[in-house]
């Protein structure tokens, strides 16, 4: 293969998935920051947006993606083990990423919010599930103790 059907065969490969990874994560925004409107790609870009075949997204979401699926594979290669579970840095969930963790099979994220859950079978609260962060110096047994679950609504109302 010449180098220059090599170069246009990379050209390719890379616009296909590019094309691909937008298609199959939906987005909020039909915005194509990465893409110059006015070169060939941006030109078939907007052609595939105006077809109805693509949509776009956010930046962040689509960068998000990106950066996690390399994480995941990673992880996968190198553990054998695919990561279903997230937890959001410092807890902070964002409900925009959400839908870019499910497109990556992860079936449920942490926050930091200190708290027993009580799950109600909606789908939603398994990706706003809390998380209770042991301090230092405390033994587990000690930190076990201190775990009270609070009453649910109904033990309350029967007292």
């Amino acid at each position: 293969m010449s180098k220059r059907t090599l170069k246009r065969f990379f050209a390719l490969t890379i616009t296909l998935i590019t094309v691909t990874a937008a298609a199959v994560i939906p987005a909020s925004a039909a915005t194509f920051s990465d893409v110059d409107a006015n070169s060939d790609l941006g030109k078939a870009v907007s052609l595939l947006v105006d077809k109805g075949i693509i949509t776009g997204m956010k930046d962040y979401c689509w960068a998000l993606g990106l950066d996690l699926r390399r994480l995941q594979d990673a992880l996968t290669k190198n553990s054998g083990v695919t990561p279903e579970v997230f937890a959001f840095p410092f807890g902070d969930v964002d409900n925009e990423a959400v839908p870019v963790l499910k497109s990556l099979g992860i079936v449920a994220a942490f926050s930091c919010e200190d708290k027993i859950d009580r799950l109600t079978g909606d789908p939603k609260e398994l990706f706003h599930l809390g998380r209770i962060n042991r301090p230092s110096g405390i033994s587990t047994e000690e930190f076990m103790k201190r775990l009270q679950p609070s009453p649910s609504p109904a033990q309350t109302a029967a007292q």
